[in-house]
């Protein structure tokens, strides 16, 4: 199960995934995750409980971004990689640069 979110939003879903008894998945978070990210009481599950589903997971990170920005990109010939990054910050309503 490849989750393409943050440290909460990842809680959430294995906390959920425990509850509907989906166990012996092999979970593969992506992003910027601080270690033992799985282990914060702020879900309906326990720490053991969310430790549990997290165990044999496999971490993976990404550039989230281009690194050159004055690129065409090939699903949009008249955006560069810049441009489209600023309408995604602008779109969620974020200063650019803010992934919080």
């Amino acid at each position: 199960v490849i989750l393409n979110l943050y440290a909460l939003a990842a809680r959430m879903v294995l906390c959920e995934a425990y509850k509907l008894h989906f166990r012996n998945a092999v979970y593969m978070p992506m992003g910027w995750l601080p270690f033992g990210w799985w282990s914060i009481p702020d879900t309906q599950c326990t720490p053991a409980q969310l430790t549990d589903m997290a165990v044999g997971f496999i971490s993976a990170n990404m550039m989230f971004w281009r690194g050159d920005m004055n690129t065409r990109l090939s699903c949009s010939q008249t955006m560069t990689a810049q441009q489209f990054q600023d309408e995604w910050f602008r779109r969620q309503g974020a200063a650019p640069g803010d992934l919080s």
